[in-house]
């Protein structure tokens, strides 16, 4: 329960920022066009605090469903409106991102939640027989709906062609293909984790063409960098979860399965993204699909075992993760504001700023690439930063 709320509240945190930059790039579009064009000929990808677009849709698409849970099983009108409204800021949300994988995963949860949720279901079929016993209150309560659908109607005709129109799956055949490359060099293991980057520079040329690390396919990348190791192991997982999500949702109660059917919604939207991303190598998303196969697949009764004594090991390990990324933060923070001064022609206080961030982590290899580029182009000046620049 506690899980649920605090998801809800973050999510609805990720949205309002997503909201918001998309907004403002429509007010500066209605500065620059006035009434004259109301719609804009392209449309800006929605981002936020967590990520990119395709990111963006993956996360929100793993919470929505708990949203619509509870405007399900909601009895007071005000947490309906409520949840009603988080629904269709999320649903502007994913449609502004433009992610087809991530509009399939929305069409894939949508169709889990619908079909496993009973309570959904009624209310449908109530809300069917209410407006035709009241079909004067009903036509005036559509106004609504209808002018949403409208507008989503409107919105589609306006962005869909435009982003199905860049060649279907041809977008992504590009980065199979780097897969299939790497699996035929090491079939049985691949070419080892996190190498699909180096497999990339070796089939594209870059510049001008941007580096991919990952091979925007769950599959393909773990094809890419495990070989056949690492898609048997996914086939047995993915027959092993099947089975223990099957057991769990036949074991559960009648009030579990509205939880039940929300966590399986969001499972399964990923999974359905994850066929043209590779979404889960973030934490924010692979921490969350473990949490959510921990509601599916926990143990209904206690085992009976006190894990007192290992208590210390959550506050304390979070306190550590805690100060890591606080100390990363900061020292990314130095490098960004030398790229800053570096962009404004302030090369002595770049090279400062950025050999500083490179002293504090000196493991992070683009530090040091952007520290040699920032001093070479201070070397134009002062000779005697050539060595340092090379080095």
């Amino acid at each position: 329960e506690l899980f649920v709320k605090v998801l809800l509240i973050v999510g609805a945190v990720v949205l309002g920022f997503s909201l918001l930059h998309v907004a403002r790039w429509y007010a500066c579009w209605l500065d620059t066009s006035g009434a004259a064009s109301l719609f804009p000929p392209t449309m800006v990808r929605a981002g936020s605090v967590i990520g990119g677009p395709n990111l963006l849709a993956a996360f929100v698409n793993l919470i929505w469903p708990y949203a619509m849970l509870r405007l399900i099983e909601a009895e007071s009108w005000p947490e309906r409106l409520l949840f009603l409204i988080w629904l269709m800021v999320a649903g502007i949300v994913v449609f502004f991102t433009a992610s087809r994988g991530g509009w399939l995963g929305t069409m894939g949860a949508l169709v889990t939640v619908i079909t496993l949720s009973q309570g959904l279901r009624e209310r449908l079929r109530s809300l069917l027989h209410w407006a035709k016993a009241r079909r004067g209150h009903a036509a005036a309560g559509a106004l609504a709906p209808l002018g949403a659908l409208a507008l989503i109607v409107t919105l589609a005709v306006w962005q869909v062609p435009r982003v199905f129109n860049r060649k279907g799956l041809a977008s992504r055949l590009h980065f199979w293909r780097a897969a299939g490359v790497a699996l035929r060099t090491s079939p049985f293991s691949g070419t080892g984790p996190l190498t699909y980057g180096e497999t990339y520079l070796m089939t594209h040329s870059v510049p001008p063409d941007r580096l991919y690390a990952h091979a925007h396919s769950y599959s393909a990348n773990l094809a890419a960098e495990t070989g056949l190791v690492g898609l048997g192991a996914l086939a047995w997982l993915t027959v092993t979860i099947s089975g223990g999500l099957r057991r769990s949702w036949h074991r559960a109660s009648a009030a579990q399965r509205p939880l039940f059917a929300a966590a399986l919604g969001g499972l399964v939207g990923c999974a359905v993204h994850s066929l043209f991303d590779t979404v889960q190598r973030l934490p924010f998303i692979s921490l969350v699909l473990a949490l959510q196969l921990a509601i599916l697949l926990a143990p209904r009764k206690p085992r009976g075992r006190s894990a007192r004594g290992l208590r210390w090991t959550l506050p304390v390990g979070w306190i550590l993760l805690l100060g890591v990324a606080l100390w990363s933060t900061v020292t990314s923070t130095l490098f960004s504001r030398g790229v800053i001064a570096a962009s404004m022609g302030q090369w002595q206080e770049a090279t400062a700023l950025i050999d500083l961030a490179a002293a504090r982590d000196p493991y992070h290899a683009y530090y040091h690439l952007q520290s040699g580029y920032a001093h070479g182009l201070r070397a134009e000046r002062e000779p005697n930063r050539l060595a340092q620049a090379i080095a």
